[in-house]
């Protein structure tokens, strides 16, 4: 339901007014202008008294859960029909139906739940416990019984339980009389059985085998009483397992060597208790060499014979470089080759020689590969060479040389000093060269006659220079400081008499700069200008260089950041209400942070009226009781009178209007008669 606010009807007569006043510039447009009537007009302006009809806004739609029949206005908020089973102990409730159809609804089957599972089944054996019927439940019992669920030790075994007996019954519990007994009934038996009611098989003891002296034709079952003559000892050679009546024919086992290849081997003699009868070879000794490292071992040899010799690895190609000659001592000479060998190479092994190693035959030195058979390993002195210049009138004749390499230049005569201004003087302009390195063009002998070195050569002379034999200039001697870094220097100074005082001290000299130097006498053009503002590290303007009245990280550019502090300038944001939790006394500028825990309900015995956050401690003292006369609908404890709840009636028991409940007298007590 839609109403106007008093602020909005307020604006609304006002603006009426307004129209009004301004009517006579406007045509007339009659309308009912409530927006709480059905007929309202937005685009009346002047009210003909035709609202009749109220707006009821609710659902509309007939078909609807929710239809409102009284609602001429649709919400908007219509809810569909849900038909469904709403009845909560049903299998198949429905929790989004609106509309109940309790033909619709599904139990469970008693004892079971919705799934189908026993509510209860204590032993899970998926019977529920009131379905349970006890009884023999072991399908070879007896007494089993097909309709019992539970077991209940009741179950019965008949049968013969005298193990002796031939039907011995080992699952039987309960003897039935029925047990029997096989055996043999012959009393002349071995194993005749007094007991015996059914007639089994008779033993009749004795020797067997007919082949036996003591042979019995009754006899059915050996009893080991059979003779056979033979050698009975064991350790006997010629022991007769058959045998069970020693013929004193036994003869003893005599184990030794019979490899006639063995050193320790004897030969028979044809006397049984001397002779060898049973083979051993690890009685057999073999003489040779036993170290399996030995170049001569012999594997089948069991006593070293004291002849063993080395493998000695080695190269066996008599042709070979590194070939070495038996000398027939076989501890020391080659017997195995070892693909060691590498052929002669012939050659020059002079190092200081141009074809020193001179493996490839290109007529220079090779450096050494260590790599044999490549690498010149027999000298050849008549191989060598060594390349220079043969000319003894060249000056870089080579005495050594025998193979001439076109290297030899002339004797070239001339000043060799350094320091002399015709060093050099390969071209006779009487100035010094350069060495080009080029050895027909440098010279390479000295003569200290033809130097020539130019100079000052007058003793009372600045620049007199007593080396000189040519004179080029003089120069006069001028006195003063030559010292750069003191004030008095002069540039045209040549003789420094210790004229130098003051030291140059370089700085900024405006007093007015930041940076100015009361110890600089030379200004270096660093002079600087103050920047005023807070340099106060906590303060929420700090280096305030731009005036946005935020900080600035230092630039540490000179122009920019500021460099002299003035502490009233410096702002410092926080909470300045001294009655607020988080109060700053250092704030200068409320940035309106303050906040206060506390109860913010009116209608609480502690409201704090400066309260910003409530901290769920409100209380409100009073009556909690609902029948009370005083109850306190707001109350959170009663605590500071005991029994403070108090309900006004009639407290007299004879009265008809009599109340147990109430605890003062209010003089209405009646009776009817």
């Amino acid at each position: 339901m839609r109403s106007l606010t008093p602020s909005k009807r307020i604006l609304f007569i006002l603006f009426s007014l307004t129209i009004t006043f301004s009517a006579f510039a406007q045509a007339q447009d009659e309308g009912c202008m409530d927006e709480l009537y059905l007929e309202y007009s937005a685009s009346a302006n002047t009210d003909n008294g035709s609202c009749t009809t109220l707006i009821v806004e609710g659902c509309t739609d007939a078909t609807a859960f929710n239809y409102n029949e009284l609602a001429n206005t649709n919400d908007g908020y219509c809810i569909a029909v849900a038909i469904g089973c709403m009845d909560t102990l049903a299998c198949n409730y429905e929790i989004i139906a609106n509309t109940d159809d309790i033909d619709l609804c599904t139990y469970p089957v008693q004892y079971y739940d919705c799934d189908g599972e026993c509510i209860s089944d204590t032993d899970g054996d998926g019977v529920c416990d009131a379905n349970e019927v006890e009884g023999c439940t072991i399908i070879n019992a007896d007494n089993y019984d097909i309709e019992a669920t539970e077991y209940d030790e009741s179950c019965e075994w008949l049968g013969c339980i005298d193990e002796a007996a031939e039907n011995y019954d080992e699952d039987a519990i309960t003897n039935d009389d029925t047990c029997y007994y096989l055996d043999c009934m012959d009393s002349l038996a071995s194993n005749y059985n007094a007991a015996a009611t059914v007639e089994g098989f008779c033993v009749y003891l004795g020797c067997t085998d007919s082949s036996s002296p003591n042979y019995d034709t009754d006899a059915n079952t050996d009893d080991g009483t059979c003779e056979y003559l033979g050698c009975t000892d064991a350790q006997a050679y010629n022991y007769d397992v058959e045998a069970n009546t020693d013929d004193e024919s036994c003869y003893p086992v005599i184990e030794g060597c019979t490899d006639s290849l063995a050193n320790n081997y004897i030969a028979q003699i044809a006397d049984i208790h001397i002779d060898i009868n049973t083979s051993n070879p690890d009685m057999c000794d073999y003489l040779g060499c036993t170290y399996d490292y030995m170049f001569n071992y012999d594997s089948l040899a069991t006593i070293d014979d004291g002849l063993c010799y080395p493998i000695i690895g080695g190269c066996m190609d008599t042709t070979a470089y590194n070939f070495v000659s038996l000398t027939g001592d076989l501890q020391l000479d080659v017997n195995a080759d070892d693909e060691s060998c590498y052929e002669v190479v012939y050659g020059c092994l002079d190092t200081l020689a141009d074809n020193y190693n001179d493996y490839d035959l290109d007529g220079y030195s090779n450096d050494l590969t260590v790599e044999n058979g490549l690498d010149v390993n027999t000298n050849d002195d008549d191989l060598c060479i060594y390349y220079g210049c043969i000319n003894e009138l060249a000056f870089n004749f080579d005495s050594l040389a025998n193979t001439n390499n076109n290297t030899c230049y002339p004797v070239l005569v001339g000043c060799l000093d350094e320091v002399a201004d015709n060093f050099n003087d390969y071209d006779g302009d009487g100035y010094a060269n350069v060495l080009t390195g080029v050895n027909t063009t440098d010279l390479n002998t000295n003569d200290s006659t033809l130097c020539v070195y130019f100079g000052c050569m007058d003793t009372l002379a600045f620049n007199f220079d007593n080396n000189a034999n040519y004179n080029d200039g003089c120069e006069a001697i001028v006195y003063g400081c030559m010292d750069s870094t003191y004030v008095e220097y002069n540039t045209v100074a040549n003789t420094d008499t210790t004229m130098c005082i003051t030291p140059i001290v370089l700085g900024c000299t405006d007093v007015e700069a930041y940076n100015y130097n009361e110890e600089s006498n030379t200004d270096n053009e660093t002079c600087y200008a103050k920047i005023y503002g807070c340099l106060d590290g906590n303060a929420d303007n700090y280096n305030d260089y731009d005036n946005d009245t935020l900080p600035n990280s230092i630039t540490n550019n000179v122009l920019i950041d500021m460099n002299t502090n003035d502490s009233t300038l410096c702002i410092y944001y926080g909470c300045t209400e001294s009655w607020a939790f988080n109060y700053d006394s250092l704030a200068t500028l409320n940035d309106s942070s303050c906040y206060l825990d506390g109860c913010t309900f009116e209608w609480a015995d502690n409201y704090n009226l400066f309260a910003t956050l409530e901290n769920d401690t409100c209380y409100r003292e009073g009556c909690m009781t609902d029948w009370a006369t005083n109850y306190d609908t707001l109350a959170t404890q009663n605590t500071l009178e005991e029994n403070g709840c108090y309900l006004i009636g009639c407290t007299e028991e004879w009265a008809d209007n009599y109340d147990s409940n109430a605890t003062v007298e209010d003089s209405t007590c009646y009776k009817v008669g």
